[in-house]
């Protein structure tokens, strides 16, 4: 109910004691969950959907049904597009630029065959457009779309790669915003196995579908999953946390470690401990212009990736 009621950029404070929910819990945008500190908040999830605290909402990620190609400008350095139709496209919505696989430098085989689901199933489980980059919209003007950071890449341009698209964030109809500015902070996550890996694909904290969320000073300890997911994220952090022990050690659909994934661009994983996970950092399903610094792991039950 506070969270449901929480004000622009303020936050809802959970003071020390433990705490047990079976079902998941949503922030807002321009809202903090805050709690007293990862020794004093605790919080123990008992429910069996498999994401217990969400920033943002698996709905917000890129529709296909909302596409439309790029006519011109999608070249390394530019910040501006020309779209076949700008109808589904918002000043301050969020865009996924990508390209057909390029045949020379980018294969979705595997040693475990092909990835189908390497483009993060924006299109059906085809794995046939693997990079690309999430960018905001800072102006619509007639079917010219400007907006930042610039483009890492060119798309669209050699041989076979054409056409660049650019997919907007949310609904269907490509209107509704993702989650902003949500965050979650000083408070300990415990997992007590109710949603395993072998029945539910999740992780205990979910920045899906968000621009500029966070996760600060927190701490995930035994996680039924992925310890945190980053999907579908603009400028998105995790950072100053300490994610450790999981009920699974193998790969699959979630596979306990910090994860940054689906096109998410401009993510900062930074001074962060992770240990006894199965792979402690993965990017994956073509993100680009990401950071990841400053972070301790130790102890993996496989490579880190």
């Amino acid at each position: 109910t506070a969270l449901n009621s929480c004000g622009t950029n303020q936050y809802v404070l959970l003071g020390p004691g433990a705490f047990t929910f079976s079902s998941d819990l949503s922030i807002p945008s321009n809202c903090v969950l805050r709690g007293s500190g990862t020794r004093s908040t605790i919080i123990t999830y008992t429910g069996t959907t498999g994401f217990p605290i969400s920033l943002g909402n698996h709905a917000d990620a890129p529709n296909l049904s909302s596409a439309t190609n790029i006519s011109s400008g999608a070249t390394a350095g530019s910040t501006s597009i020309v779209v076949a139709s700008a109808s589904n496209i918002t000043v301050n919505g969020l865009l996924v630029i990508t390209e057909l696989n390029d045949p020379v430098y980018v294969s979705d085989v595997t040693l475990n065959g092909t990835c189908t689901w390497c483009d993060a199933y924006l299109f059906h489980n085809a794995g046939t457009r693997v990079r690309g980059q999430t960018v905001k919209v800072t102006n619509v003007s007639g079917t010219t779309i400007t907006f930042t950071p610039p483009l890492y890449t060119n798309y669209g341009s050699a041989t076979g790669t054409g056409p660049a698209i650019a997919s907007p964030y949310g609904s269907a109809t490509g209107s509704s915003p993702p989650a902003t500015m949500a965050g979650i902070e000083s408070l300990q996550l415990v997992g007590t196995n109710s949603a395993p890996n072998s029945s539910v694909n999740g992780s205990m904290i979910s920045l899906w579908g968000c621009d500029e969320c966070w996760a600060k000073g927190v701490m995930v300890n035994w996680s039924d999953s992925d310890q945190i997911d980053v999907g579908y994220c603009y400028r998105c952090e995790v950072r100053d946390s300490y994610f450790t022990s999981s009920f699974i050690h193998h790969s699959g659909g979630s596979d306990a470690e910090v994860q940054v994934a689906a096109w998410s661009s401009g993510v900062l994983v930074e001074n962060n401990i992770m240990e006894r996970l199965h792979a402690s950092i993965i990017l994956e399903k073509g993100v680009a212009g990401n950071v990841v610094g400053y972070n301790y792991t130790c102890c993996t039950f496989d490579s880190t990736a």
